[in-house]
């Protein structure tokens, strides 16, 4: 197993297979990379609000309808 050479700030949490190589290339290391630095605060941010949400569900808080979508639907 070896280690992909990977971009800075990346780590992999266990050495690759060479099957998994192939799929984990640098470039696709890269591209992954690049993602997370444009969106992964987003992506955090969402994700706390979806984990505060289930905690609202789980705690007995029904889902409803947007009150914005209100005239929609009571239109004709």
């Amino acid at each position: 197993m070896a280690r992909p050479a990977t971009p800075d700030g990346v780590s992999l949490s266990k050495p690759t297979t060479a099957a998994e190589a192939a799929i984990v290339s640098p470039a696709a290391l890269a591209f992954l990379a690049g993602l997370e630095r444009k969106f992964g605060a987003e992506r955090r941010r969402l994700l706390g609000l979806r984990i505060e949400r289930q905690q609202r569900l789980d705690a007995g808080e029904r889902p409803d309808f947007l009150a914005a979508t209100r005239g929609v639907r009571e239109g004709d």
